[in-house]
């Protein structure tokens, strides 16, 4: 089933589902509160293998709600979402942290910004749902403006949770680095 992620709408009626079943997550994801928690931990467990939290810029594409802002220094963070109903969401629950509304091939910053840009379920999605040749422009983009880049996924593709794919992308390194998340 092919869902309409590039448009506003379907965002808006995703934030109202989740709203509407008092967890927010499933405006993203739908998972159990407990299966939620784990994989975000997980995923920051992993996040900050490679992140330091106190001193990296970090560039948080696709930031939905900021559920990952909390993890970051207000002054390092920076969440970009193209739905301006989630940018505020995050501003009125993260109010120290910086969000905006942008398109992620056009962003409006500097070459090497940050440090590190994170993606959480946006490379899968946007390869299945949009297309590979708009993940690739997109992807073009983030590495102008970021020096690494990390993306998780939620699951395995196949509802599998413990076993996460993430992939590391460092510049000038001819190797990424692709790695199963486990419990």
């Amino acid at each position: 089933m092919a869902y309409n992620v590039s448009s506003v709408e379907f965002w808006k009626e995703r934030i109202e589902m989740g709203k509407s079943r008092g967890m927010l997550h499933h405006s993203i994801y739908e998972l159990d509160n407990a299966g939620w928690e784990m994989v975000e931990k997980r995923h920051m467990k992993l996040a900050f293998e490679h992140i330091n939290a106190m001193d990296d810029k970090v560039l948080d594409i696709a930031c939905g709600y900021g559920r990952i802002s909390k993890y970051f220094l207000p002054e390092n963070y920076t969440g970009v979402d193209f739905s301006e109903d989630f940018i505020s969401i995050a501003k009125e629950h993260n109010p120290y942290h910086k969000f905006l509304q942008a398109d992620i091939t056009k962003l409006p910053y500097e070459d090497n910004t940050f440090e590190w840009g994170i993606g959480v379920s946006i490379r899968a999605m946007i390869q299945r749902e949009v297309g590979e040749d708009v993940w690739k422009a997109m992807e073009k983009e983030l590495q102008r403006v970021c020096n690494h880049l990390i993306f998780f996924e939620y699951s395995d593709g196949k509802g599998n949770h413990g076993v996460e794919p993430y992939e590391v992308i460092r510049k000038g390194c001819l190797i990424n680095e692709v790695r199963t998340s486990g419990i």
